[in-house]
């Protein structure tokens, strides 16, 4: 099990504050770190599934996990036991 590193814990927090952000957002919080050491923490958090990315290029912007998403798995999931 991975733990969060104190500047993904910081990220997290920033994201629940704005929603949604783009790594120059969080450059701007965290001056003294490089973008690509940003991105390496987002890579991180997405790969343990505690952040989810929309868009691309420079449209890409890192969100929560959308409830949404998460409803349709369980909706799914219902739906596979009910057919069984």
């Amino acid at each position: 099990v991975s733990e969060k590193t104190e500047r993904q814990e910081k990220i997290l927090a920033f994201l629940k504050e704005r929603g949604r952000v783009q790594v120059w957002q969080v450059k701007q919080v965290f001056p003294e770190v490089t973008k690509r050491t940003l991105r390496r923490d987002f890579e991180k958090m997405l790969g343990q599934g505690l952040i989810e990315r929309v868009g691309e290029r420079n449209a890409t912007f890192y969100q929560l996990p959308s409830e949404r998403g998460e409803r349709r798995e369980f909706n799914s999931l219902r739906t596979k036991t009910i057919q069984s």
